[in-house]
């Protein structure tokens, strides 16, 4: 219910990718030419419910839902085989409403899928190392390489279990046949890039071209702390932002600081069957921090709240485990950490309350929009309104550059300010003459906070 009532649905980021990839899959033309496209998992979960139900928001909307309700349950699992049934009661109850994992439920991005394969693939690593047996740990490199179709950075779960193996001294064997699986299905998706492309390394050279699309986003780092402006640029990322926002993000429910005393009483306690998840958590973590974009150049990753989907299940279950050690030992401790948590879910979820209220008026807006008629937006509101229309592009016009007088009458004009303000700064859009000061004569037919839809009528 949560989840239904905090619904966000089509924002035009990157979901707007991955849906119009999907539908000219559908129409037998597909060409992976952005980083998106060549994200498989998500272009074909959104072509397979084009397929079943027809173009559109709810039918984009089922695979992340369905997942995220099966990360609770998962969680579950997790939190009961590596600790207790108590642990894992708790940390499926952070889970189910954690502000990160809730919004993301109705929004189409890889990180919530990414994150519930790779914890997948961690229950077959568990059930592979335990019994000695071939089969789960090859599941556990197919599920990882599965994630990776998703997300670039789901190796790093990869490397997590790797540390974990060789920390608790696994069998070389049962690590041999998880990676050599995982490297099995990777070979095999280079040698469709060099059928289809010519390149064995496509998709490693498509990420790295993708770099010039993000070298302006330094600024999605915290920022108004008064001093970032006087130390470089990638010393404040790594050394203060980037740990920031790992350890104190309430959008994350604060789970990251919660995790990080977990894995503390965990390596005091010498709980090892919970090595795996501190694993999990500090290796992802640390790679998210400091690791870089592109092999030529070191940026670091754009830290953006949803990457952090990755550490929410270790967390989920290393912040439960805290929580019943300090219950049981330290109560100042227990109360702080409970504090702590609830504070950051109550932010995060009112936070995502507002949002998921504007995205519905938002679509209520652009609803009122017949489909006939020809429409001047913004390229990531043109987005929107073509996949509403089911890629029946009649009279999309982006108005980039344009002033009133190349605005044709009878035509519907559609201004989001802070959208058309974000294209400018992270991709050099140029914002039409009009976007503060509408005409006169323009009728205004809707208005929902800073966004407003115009006719123009003939002169």
């Amino acid at each position: 219910m949560l989840r239904r009532f905090m619904y966000t649905g089509f924002t035009a980021s990157d979901d707007a990718y991955y849906a119009h990839a999907a539908h000219r899959l559908l129409e037998g033309d597909f060409v992976g030419d952005k980083l998106f496209n060549l994200r498989w998992g998500m272009v074909l979960a959104a072509a397979l419910s084009f397929k079943l139900f027809g173009v559109g928001e709810g039918a984009l909307m089922i695979y992340p839902m369905l997942l995220s309700l099966s990360s609770i349950v998962l969680v579950y699992l997790l939190g009961k085989t590596l600790a207790d049934s108590e642990t894992g009661l708790l940390a499926c109850f952070l889970c189910a409403l954690n502000p990160l994992d809730v919004r993301y439920a109705s929004m189409f991005f890889p990180d919530l899928p990414a994150s519930f394969y790779a914890g997948s693939a961690a229950v077959f690593f568990i059930l592979g190392c335990g019994r000695g047996k071939p089969y789960p740990l090859a599941l556990s490199g197919l599920l990882v390489w599965f994630a990776w179709l998703h997300k670039e950075t789901s190796l790093y779960i990869a490397a997590a279990f790797t540390v974990y193996a060789l920390i608790v001294r696994v069998n070389r064997r049962c690590l041999f046949v998880f990676l050599g699986v995982l490297v099995f299905f990777l070979a095999l998706e280079s040698l469709f890039y060099f059928n289809q492309m010519g390149d064995f390394f496509y998709r490693l050279e498509v990420i790295g071209k993708n770099r010039g699309d993000i070298e302006h986003w330094g600024d999605v780092e915290i920022r108004g702390l008064g001093f970032e402006d006087q130390v470089p640029p990638t010393f404040f990322r790594v050394l203060l932002a980037g740990p920031l926002k790992i350890f104190l993000n309430f959008r994350l429910g604060f789970l990251g600081l919660t995790a990080a005393v977990g894995v503390l009483y965990a390596v005091l306690n010498k709980r090892g069957d919970l090595y795996l998840l501190g694993s999990w958590f500090g290796v992802c973590a640390f790679l998210l921090n400091f690791n870089t974009t592109s092999p030529s150049a070191y940026q670091p990753i754009p830290l953006f709240d949803r990457y952090f989907h990755m550490l929410l299940i270790p967390a989920c279950i290393l912040s439960a485990y805290a929580l019943m050690t300090l219950e049981k030992q330290h109560r100042l401790g227990f109360g702080l950490i409970f504090f702590l948590l609830i504070s950051g879910y109550g932010f995060g979820l009112v936070e995502g309350f507002f949002q998921s209220d504007s995205a519905k008026k938002n679509r209520l807006m652009i609803s009122q929009i017949p489909k006939t008629e020809r429409v001047y937006a913004d390229v990531r509101s043109i987005r929107v309104i073509e996949f509403k229309r089911g890629y029946e592009n009649t009279g999309l016009i982006d108005f980039s550059g344009l002033d009133e007088s190349r605005i044709k009458p009878e035509s519907y004009v559609y201004l989001y300010p802070a959208r058309i303000s974000f294209s400018v700064d992270h991709y050099d859009y140029t914002p039409p003459d009009f976007m503060d000061d509408a005409p006169r004569n323009w009728i205004l037919k809707e208005i929902c906070g800073d966004k407003k839809l115009f006719y123009v009528p003939k002169t």
